[in-house]
């Protein structure tokens, strides 16, 4: 079964060796190695679509898919602006892509590959080429990730070479999964090659398998790693089953399943937190006390401000961190939420506070927030920082943009502020660095 499956590897035939080793992207002539269908995708047997007079696509069609695609092309590559932009002619355009057969598909990439530069480098018609590779994707997976690193097209990715080899696999995983299954783990197991190692060891490209293998069967996919497995895997495929996920009580179960692996985790309960605030608080407060909860409770509590500030405040300040730092954190960030909100409710709130060095954030943020109320108002909240470096260094950031807002001076009203909060000097002896 192996041996069948690296058969079909990258369809120009791969090349097995009597130990069934292969290797990828070879580039002999040829279709697909005999036994290798399942590998190969779909057959030219597909309809192409319906093509006929009666069809709404009709005006757009001249009958013929490779001048119904370089047409479409040719539109992206027109456009410059948004004035020039008919979205919903462009989806028709693009709908006809989801009609060629794969000897369209490589007639057209073979035709884009003899195109002028003009065309080959816009933006639009970069993304055109990608989408036509795409529908290759569909119907002969293998063949359309050859056809990206064999070099036989080189010049039409032109550096995008990574950007089309995520398109070809979410799309290849969607139309044909269990194909996409059997290329993906063989790939893994053959990492001698260089050009096979080069793609499996890209973060991204693993992760649009994983992604689209969730969508396909998240049990299967869940079951390929348990506990014990590789860290970096179970983190790719944890953070592929939480971006199915659909409901609160799925993210939950899934959480309890992310303890050590950080990115799947802070996906999470980043979702859940959007999700529902009050499921992700009461699943935070039963984790220990450690640097992943002390993330876990700013994400929490940044939605739970945004949606009811009285009792997000609350939450928050009733939280215990691993990390001191993250306590002035808080102070600051609540003030910053506050302030949008209601001005002197923020400075009420933060007089209330006790005044030692968890304050210090929070007051350089006030000295900001309370920028309209002059500098007088300003220095009031900076001169009570408690850290002298800090203190210094907010107040010359404070002074330089009003130097350069003045062309070049500090104006009489904010030296005289300065004075009264004990800051005379540093304002006039005050030059940019």
């Amino acid at each position: 079964m192996a041996l069948g499956l690296a058969g079909g590897f990258l369809l120009r035939p791969v090349i097995v060796t009597d130990r069934g080793e292969f290797r990828l992207f070879a580039s002999q002539g040829g279709g697909a190695a005999a036994g290798s269908e399942e590998l190969a995708g779909k057959s030219e047997s597909r309809a192409s679509g319906n093509r006929s007079a009666g069809s709404p696509l009709a005006r757009l069609s001249s009958g013929d898919a490779v001048t119904d695609v370089r047409d479409l092309i040719a539109s992206f590559e027109g456009i410059r602006s948004e004035t020039q932009l008919n979205p919903m002619e462009l989806i028709r355009r693009i709908y006809l892509l989801t009609q060629l057969r794969e000897s369209e598909v490589l007639d057209v990439l073979a035709s884009l590959s003899k195109a002028e530069d003009s065309i080959r480098g816009a933006e639009f018609a970069e993304m055109a080429r990608i989408c036509v590779l795409t529908r290759l994707a569909e119907l002969n997976g293998p063949e359309a990730m050859r056809l990206i690193h064999s070099g036989d097209l080189a010049s039409i990715w032109d550096g995008s070479e990574d950007t089309a080899s995520l398109m070809v696999m979410n799309s290849w995983v969607a139309a044909d999964p269990e194909g996409a299954k059997h290329w993906f783990e063989a790939g893994m197991k053959q990492l001698d090659q260089e050009e096979l190692r080069d793609l499996m060891e890209n973060d991204d490209f693993r992760q649009a398998y994983y992604d689209g293998m969730a969508k396909h069967d998240p049990e299967a996919l869940a079951r390929e790693v348990g506990d014990d497995s590789d860290p970096d895997k179970r983190d790719e495929v944890m953070v592929a089953l939480v971006r199915n996920a659909k409901a609160p009580e799925e993210l939950v179960e899934l959480l309890d399943r992310c303890i050590g692996v950080y990115d799947a985790r802070t996906e999470a309960i980043e979702k859940l937190s959007k999700a529902d605030p009050t499921i992700a608080a009461a699943w935070v407060e039963t984790q220990a006390v450690d640097n992943a909860r002390d993330h876990d409770i700013e994400d929490v509590a940044l939605v739970m401000l945004d949606r009811d500030t009285e009792r997000g405040i609350e939450w928050y300040m009733a939280q215990e961190f691993a990390d001191a730092e993250r306590e002035e954190d808080r102070l600051s960030k609540i003030i910053y939420h506050l302030a949008k909100e209601d001005l002197d409710r923020a400075v009420e709130w933060l007089e209330s506070q006790p005044d030692d060095a968890t304050r210090d954030s929070a007051e350089i943020s006030m000295a900001y927030q309370v920028k309209g109320r002059g500098w007088s108002e300003r220095l009031r909240w900076l001169v009570r920082v408690g850290d002298v470096d800090r203190r210094n260094e907010a107040l010359k950031t404070m002074f330089r943009s009003e130097w350069e807002r003045e062309g070049g001076r500090l104006p009489d009203h904010v030296i005289e502020a300065a004075e009264e909060a004990g800051m005379g000097d540093a304002a006039r002896s005050y030059k940019p660095e």
